[in-house]
């Protein structure tokens, strides 16, 4: 495979043991007696909806290189990494499924790798995204490698040829897993949800026992009959189990009596229990309650400020470290380029927000016509392009300037 060649160093003879902090995609037992890893936590609805609005929100915002002016900054089209971080960063992927990639992987393993795939020159021309649960970086005598797998053969490679994203951590090089540090919360979630199925796939919305006042008998002779006990059970069942069975009236005979032995589905709370685990995983990734569509405490007043508070508490944290690591990695000695997401895409407020925001700015000045024309993705217009002032304002200079001094006779 031809990602095989992209590694310039020798493979590692045996690969080394994995860091437990890196979050390896083992079976983890917990008191909920279900076993969590990250990819059966994908299974719990509410972990692959966080995993899914975490990576996608990083993944839809245009990654520009811009070049440093002496007005500010402008877009580097015709930098070589533009096209590799805005459009296709190897053969195979686009940008955005590359970025969405690395992002379900920072934060379901706790940490999201790339590897940096370079010319003869040391110049990048590729990036290509790693399985999360086999690469990982070590220190050995004060010097750090990145061991990797590719089609099960371990690799080495070296630091500054890695992109390296981590979740919150403790050792300075590994994130750690936020589902392996939370695999209680999720085991009851998925077992909640398991015994929801199985609720509902038994048909019998309580378990109990047949009382019969005396012995039941065979009804032949054959010793190959199945025993009264087993034969009972076996009628029970194809009458009244089953979901296409669920309300059936059951009619006893001989004195029979059912009586209930197990615990309703409110006396456990089940319905309390989901829900509440819904808005515990919301916490474990900080994403409000209503972006997974858990709308019951959701209001039409507060709703954007929820939205904005995704913003600034949840994704731009993620964006700092994508941005830093992006620019130490692939900008590492200069200080005219640099990586940068755009966010305006997001903070678009509805249209009449805009037209306020946009009637303001160009009233006092600090935005042109044309310049709000590209905000909304218009052509620019000759003519359009003076910042306007109101009448009744002007700079401290120009009214001094202005103002007609005094008779000093």
């Amino acid at each position: 495979m031809i990602i095989d060649s992209l590694f310039r160093a020798k493979p590692a003879e045996t690969p080394p043991p994995q860091p437990s902090s890196s979050g390896f995609d083992v079976l983890m037992p917990n008191d909920s007696g279900v076993q969590v890893n990250q990819h059966s936590a994908l299974q719990m609805s509410a972990v692959y909806a966080c995993i899914r609005l975490l990576s996608e929100t990083l993944a839809q915002l245009p990654l520009n290189v811009r070049r440093r002016t002496s007005e500010g900054s402008e877009l580097a089209v015709n930098h070589p990494l533009y096209n590799i971080l805005h459009n296709t960063p190897n053969r195979w992927m686009t940008s955005f499924n590359w970025r969405n990639t690395v992002m379900s992987h920072c934060v379901g393993w706790g940490n999201g790798y790339s590897y940096i795939v370079r010319n003869q020159m040391g110049e990048p021309r590729a990036l290509v995204p790693l399985l999360p649960d086999r690469t990982y970086p070590q220190a050995i005598d004060n010097q750090l490698r990145y061991q990797t797998q590719i089609n099960e053969i371990p690799l080495e490679a070296e630091p500054e040829d890695i992109l390296h994203i981590p979740a919150l951590g403790f050792d300075g090089l590994v994130g750690l897993s936020p589902v392996s540090l939370h695999r209680e919360a999720i085991g009851l979630a998925q077992s909640a949800q398991k015994f929801g199925a199985k609720l509902f796939g038994s048909g019998s919305l309580v378990a109990g026992v047949l009382k019969h006042p005396g012995r039941l008998k065979r009804k032949a002779e054959n010793p190959d009959d199945p025993s009264p006990v087993e034969r009972l059970r076996k009628q029970w069942k194809d009458l009244y189990s089953g979901l296409e069975n669920a309300h059936n009236v059951a009619v006893l005979e001989e004195g029979m009596e059912f009586q209930k032995i197990g615990i309703n589905p409110e006396d456990a709370q089940f319905l309390q229990t989901r829900k509440f685990q819904i808005a515990e995983i919301g916490r474990i990734y900080n994403v409000p309650s209503h972006m997974i569509n858990d709308l019951d405490k959701a209001t039409f007043n507060n709703i954007s400020e929820l939205y904005l508070g995704f913003l600034r508490y949840t994704m731009t944290p993620w964006i700092v470290r994508w941005e830093q690591e992006l620019n130490r990695k692939l900008f590492p000695d200069s200080n005219t380029y640099f990586v940068k997401f755009n966010l305006q895409g997001l903070l678009r407020g509805t249209l009449t927000e805009r037209k306020d925001y946009y009637k303001t700015a160009i009233e006092y000045g600090w935005l042109s016509r044309n310049e709000v024309r590209e905000l909304e993705d218009l052509n620019r217009i000759d003519g359009l392009d003076e910042y306007l002032q109101p009448l009744n304002m002007g700079s401290g200079q120009n009214a001094t300037e202005d103002e007609p001094t005094p008779d000093t006779e």
